[in-house]
């Protein structure tokens, strides 16, 4: 089966020269990268001449994430689509161990997430923060949700849902609720890992985090007492939010001393992302 990577630049990130200098070119594994970008002249030649193996797909226009996937994968035929960021790092065995998880039962499959920059306790919090969920070497249980930075699919499936809806928050969470909604299977894949490039400072993350929180609300169907509560209650959806970081990091020892370490911010950037939430709930009471 041939592997297709798509990789979408968010606002256009220089981030992904990184990425691309990290994908390992000499797999044995078929493959394409294909990446969705948009910005002037000067970063189309930068394309051109420094990675003429990439499909590049260009917007005149900035995309946002799910319209530049769906703008790359309008470039594609069948085969197995492995999505990622634009700020990671690649292992050097990052395709074959996608294939090795990719059994032929397997669907819809999610990745493992370790943090590539682990220099600062601010790089530590940023990735517990955003990425607790999918540590690799930790139990998955919940497999309701795929990590955006890390997951791949059969393409026919996103033929069958007509590629991704637009919207800036939860693109993947949608469409793969979607997928078990219809009862298909959807795995994860712990050996099959990226490294996660996160902001060495964590104020620089605090209004991503905001906007992220803010986001998710309004994009809930949430009853009026519901939405009341987070309002109300925010600093203590920041306590939970840190007892679930807490729950998935105490498993290996191996991260016990970094998440100590980052835990004032961490828990200074749970409860930012708490007040994104009960800003977006406010929002959505105002407009009812």
């Amino acid at each position: 089966m041939s592997v297709i990577v798509v990789a979408t630049p968010n606002r256009g990130r220089d981030s992904i020269w990184e990425t691309l200098d990290s994908f390992p070119r000499n797999s044995s594994v078929s493959h394409e990268v294909i990446v969705a970008d948009s910005g002037d002249e000067s970063r189309r030649k930068k394309y051109e001449s420094g990675y003429p193996w990439v499909r590049l797909v260009w917007g005149e226009r900035a995309w946002t994430v799910p319209t530049g996937r769906n703008a790359a994968l309008a470039t594609t035929g069948g085969g197995l689509i492995a999505f990622c960021d634009d700020h990671i790092r690649f292992p050097a065995d990052y395709l074959e161990a996608l294939m090795v998880g990719f059994k032929p039962e397997v669907e819809v499959l999610g990745g493992a997430v370790a943090n590539g920059n682990p220099i600062t306790t601010g790089s530590w919090a940023h990735y517990f923060a955003e990425y607790s969920k999918w540590l690799p070497g930790t139990p998955h249980p919940d497999l309701n949700d795929v990590a955006g930075a890390n997951w791949a699919i059969r393409r026919e499936l996103l033929d069958e849902l007509a590629g991704f809806a637009e919207g800036e928050f939860g693109f993947e969470t949608d469409l793969v609720g979607k997928l078990k909604g219809q009862g298909r299977r959807v795995e994860h894949a712990p050996g099959w890992r990226i490294g996660h490039i996160h902001e060495t400072r964590i104020v620089d993350f605090w209004p991503i985090s905001f906007e992220y929180g803010r986001a998710y609300a309004k994009s809930r169907a949430d009853g009026l007492l519901r939405r009341l509560l987070v309002v109300v209650g925010a600093p203590a959806l920041a306590l939970l939010l840190l007892a679930r970081s807490f729950e998935k990091a105490r498993h290996r020892r191996e991260y016990w001393q970094p998440f100590l370490m980052c835990l004032p911010k961490l828990g200074a950037t749970f409860l930012v992302r708490a007040f994104g939430e009960a800003s977006g709930h406010l929002a959505a009471i105002r407009a009812r």
